[in-house]
């Protein structure tokens, strides 16, 4: 019996630009987006197999450690007997409150009774804590779940494994073995550069959650993509002609194998919308000596458990300089590759700020001002180069904790085309 058909991913690829100059190099923007289909029926998700890690050292009492208890309970009582979860919390030391089990109605009414009898604890051993988790996910880790570790914390990782490079390499050895992190940073004393690393290379979602109440809106926000995960692990390739270099403007994991640019893009849900931004540096073309660039997403459908494979092309055609020069602009994609360029720039100068060097923070901001204002035109360049100057001022007048983090994750959002749940 022939199988039936699905819709796959859509993906379409835009330049600012579709000419270039005869015999000069030149830059060019690409603008990509990528849909997902529809949500499909709940019977053809794939089932979870989710650790669920939370830190109860000491800074999490009072309304923090309530409103996780919430959130957990909450995401139990989403998940059916297909699924899979285990808890575990930590503090200074590690304990398994409720190893993995199918979500039964009694095993989830046990690991309920377990969690709302959670207090306080001490220190922040991260790292156990994570470990432990993962190592529930492994020991029933199949090809037949979609495998998560969601791992909240207020405070910075200070037993166990501490160093940040350490810890980033664990997620992305974690993730080649099939296991990906989310991360949840409550209030204003974690280390969101930390816990984004850990995400980026984990394959999952790092969540900044301002205020306690909203922690349980966050959980469920997550909770809903892993339900409605239609598409998993896609890569992008994008397959260079000789001589052009690409940057990416979305700061995403990625390789370069010869002639081939690899991107990593992780999972994707039902009805997402992603888009990614390159900015290219082309080579010096005889007229005649167009460019064309191919584009292969590859990913497999959940609900068929079968690989897929979309291809997109772009082709750039050498002109006259004078052609080139009154040739339409799309300023919709310059438009949105100058905010990821300024997102990008201002990533870097809160980076460059959190280590105390002020003054490189703010020429990482006039040198994106200086991109800008050359590649855009001036209504567009115009409106990011305030934004990067606004952010200059405020650097120098110092940045409080709280506005840190707000900034970081606005730019997070912003390169990953994300939600923010919050709201």
């Amino acid at each position: 019996m022939q199988a039936p058909l699905f819709e796959k991913v859509h993906l379409t690829g835009q330049t600012d630009r579709p000419l270039i100059p005869a015999n000069l190099s030149c830059e060019r923007y690409i603008w990509l987006t990528l849909r997902l289909p529809n949500p499909p029926r709940q019977t053809d998700r794939l089932p979870l197999n989710l650790s669920l890690i939370v830190d109860r050292s000491g800074s999490m009492s009072g309304d923090k450690l309530e409103y996780v208890k919430e959130a957990a309970i909450h995401a139990l009582r989403l998940l059916t007997e297909s699924d899979r979860a285990a808890v575990v919390i930590y503090d200074d030391a590690v304990e398994l409150l409720a190893p993995s089990r199918a979500i039964t109605g009694d095993a989830r009414d046990d690991m309920i009774r377990r969690i709302r009898q959670v207090r306080t604890g001490g220190m922040t051993n991260l790292s156990g804590g994570w470990f432990t988790g993962c190592d529930q996910i492994a020991d029933f880790m199949t090809k037949d779940y979609l495998n998560r570790a969601l791992l909240l914390t207020d405070g910075l990782a200070n037993v166990g494994m501490t160093d940040h490079e350490q810890l980033v390499m664990q997620a992305k050895e974690l993730r080649r073995r099939g296991i990906s992190t989310t991360t949840f940073g409550v209030g204003h004393d974690f280390n969101q550069f930390l816990l984004q690393g850990i995400a980026d290379g984990g394959g999952g979602h790092f969540y900044f959650i301002d205020k306690p109440n909203q922690i349980p809106n966050y959980f469920q926000g997550e909770l809903g993509e892993l339900l409605t995960t239609v598409a998993r692990e896609l890569t992008l390739d994008l397959n260079l002609p000789g001589g052009v270099e690409v940057e990416i403007l979305n700061d995403t994991l990625h390789e370069r194998l010869g002639q081939t640019l690899r991107l990593f893009l992780g999972d994707a849900y039902a009805g997402e919308i992603r888009h990614l931004g390159l900015k290219l540096k082309l080579p010096t073309c005889a007229l005649g000596q167009d460019l064309a660039l191919a584009f292969i997403l590859r990913y497999e459908d959940s609900r068929q458990r079968q690989p897929v494979q979309v291809e997109e092309s772009l082709q750039f055609t050498t002109a006259t300089a004078a052609a080139c020069e009154n040739q339409a602009v799309n300023e919709e994609v310059l438009r949105e590759a100058g905010r990821l360029e300024a997102e990008r720039a201002k990533m870097e100068a809160l980076q460059r700020e959190q280590q105390g060097d002020i003054p490189g923070a703010q020429a990482a901001l006039r040198r994106a001002g200086v991109v800008l204002k050359a590649a855009m035109p001036a209504p567009v360049a115009g409106v990011f180069m305030q934004e990067l100057h606004q952010m200059a001022d405020e650097m120098e007048l110092g940045l409080t904790e709280a506005t840190r983090k707000v900034k970081h994750y606005q730019t997070y959002l912003a390169q990953r085309s994300r939600k923010d749940y919050k709201k």
